[in-house]
């Protein structure tokens, strides 16, 4: 190939040309995939920032699924609306209505009419409930809705395993955001994860994996007590310096292209060792070189320039619609500790009232910036945006 083969696909979730770092991760599945056949189920949760590939490890997951005979049932990205226990409901409805097909023949309503059947097959793009179109399937009935989850469970089950699969495994994007709000009674996550340990224990071979940001295990132990035994835990973070090599070597060797050692240590450094930064680095000094090999000869002059370019745009795409109250509370809580920034602290340094700054917080959270990993403690949600900030608005040094 050319000199100007450029082999590094830095995206959300797009599979990059190497998986470095992650093998630990992926054996970890298949012995949990292989424990599901024998009939030992088991559960992971997969947490980390964005960007050190929690998206790219469930696609891993699902290609393993469907080479191993079991069923993927892989979500959308989870919001905060689907706190509220019927749109989750229907969301996991739409989940199985999607990868099973229509639902065995409901009992008739009130009407003497049954539910109409869905449509199956991938959902539609920007469209994540376009695959189901039954009408509700939890909603009106009564008793619990974690014990009313169970049943449907229960009956697809059936179906699932009357098709030949080994089991089916629930892959569930940004869960992060699903919290236990109460509505009639009811919770989403303390009765999904309360059905899911119902059907395993009536020997139904569902598992879950639940992939979101560092404050998914506390959302899970808050809203369950003793659920997180139900769990292994996974923590991604960034890559060790070895792994961080490979990822940027083994792409470039297939490609007939090179890195010289100071330049891969120079771009593990700049990336911070996060698989994101790596990507969008690696693919910035190809773009800017077509020389076969490339060196710190090549770099250092462009260093500062090419690390700021790519910080702002990865940046600059995740707090574009930010208002100027929420972007002045990202600054100001940029020049705290960046392991912790408690509310009290963060209200003295903007002089916001408390309504406002609870308002800015919030929203910044369910835009993914930032998340609270204890009572009125943040943190951010994304790797690196601390000395983003730190360099203030003209972006950083």
């Amino acid at each position: 190939m050319g000199g100007s083969a450029n082999p590094f696909t830095p995206g959300s979730g797009l599979d990059p040309p190497y998986l470095a770092g992650r093998e630990g991760e992926v054996r970890a599945f298949g012995d949990m995939l292989r424990g599901v056949g024998d009939g030992r189920v088991g559960n992971i949760m997969l947490y980390g920032l964005r960007g050190v590939g929690k998206t790219v490890l469930l696609g891993r997951f699902a290609k393993a699924c469907h080479d191993g005979g079991f069923l993927p049932l892989a979500g959308h990205q989870y919001s905060a609306k689907e706190s509220n226990p019927d749109m989750f409901a229907d969301s996991i409805v739409c989940v199985l209505r999607s990868a099973v097909g229509p639902h065995p023949k409901a009992a008739p309503d009130k009407g003497g009419n049954r539910p109409a059947k869905g449509r199956t097959g991938p959902p539609a793009a920007g469209d994540p409930g376009a695959a189901c179109r039954e009408p509700p399937c939890l909603r009106g009935r009564r008793g619990p809705l974690v014990d009313r989850l169970a049943d449907y469970l229960v009956k697809d089950w059936k179906a699932i395993d009357g098709q030949g699969y080994r089991g089916a495994i629930f892959l569930l994007d940004e869960f992060h955001t699903i919290n236990d709000v109460k509505k009639n009674g009811w919770h989403a996550l303390a009765d999904f994860i309360g059905a899911i340990n119902e059907v395993q224990r009536q020997g139904c071979r569902y598992s879950l994996v639940l992939s979101g940001l560092p404050v998914l295990p506390k959302n899970v132990r808050t809203a369950r007590p003793y659920a997180e035994r139900m769990f292994s835990l996974v923590e991604l973070s960034r890559l060790p310096k070895g792994d961080g090599r490979r990822a940027i070597a083994r792409p470039l060797d297939a490609v007939g292209r090179r890195f010289s050692p100071g330049l891969v240590d120079a771009v593990l450094e700049d990336a911070g060792g996060y698989p994101c930064f790596i990507q969008l680095l690696a693919r910035g000094v190809l773009e800017r070189f077509g020389k076969r090999t490339i060196g710190m000869n090549e770099y250092r002059p462009v260093r500062h320039d090419l690390v700021s370019e790519i910080r702002r745009d990865f940046f600059g795409r995740r707090t574009a619609h930010l208002s100027p109250g929420e972007m002045q509370t990202l600054y100001l809580m940029s020049q705290g500790p960046d392991a912790d920034m408690e509310f009290s602290s963060i209200l003295n340094a903007t002089g916001y009232g408390r309504g406002a700054l609870s308002s800015h917080l919030r929203r910044l959270e369910g835009k993914g910036i930032i998340y609270r990993h204890s009572r009125g403690r943040y943190k951010f949600a994304l790797p690196m945006l601390k000395a983003h900030l730190d360099a203030g608005p003209a972006g950083p040094a």
